[in-house]
């Protein structure tokens, strides 16, 4: 089916994938910034402690594979291969 679509077709939605995940990641970090600044002030009005850190910076994936390992996943999952 992979052949059917076209190696363009396959990029243009994978691409188009990536870009919502982004922008999903980027409006989430938006938000959770947003409420962590509404929490600080809200602290600081009463007198209480405030967050140590930001939610994005706390849940970052590690990829310990190598770009070549990586590259070949892409391919073998795409059927490319």
């Amino acid at each position: 089916m992979l052949a059917a679509l076209g190696r363009d077709y396959i990029i243009q939605h994978v691409h188009g994938y990536m870009a919502d995940k982004l922008d999903e990641r980027r409006y989430r970090a938006y938000v959770t910034d947003a409420m962590m600044a509404i929490a600080e002030n809200t602290a600081r009005f009463n007198g209480g402690s405030q967050m140590s850190g930001r939610w994005v910076d706390q849940y970052k994936p590690v990829d310990n594979r190598s770009a070549e390992e990586i590259i070949q996943d892409i391919v073998t999952n795409a059927g490319l291969k």
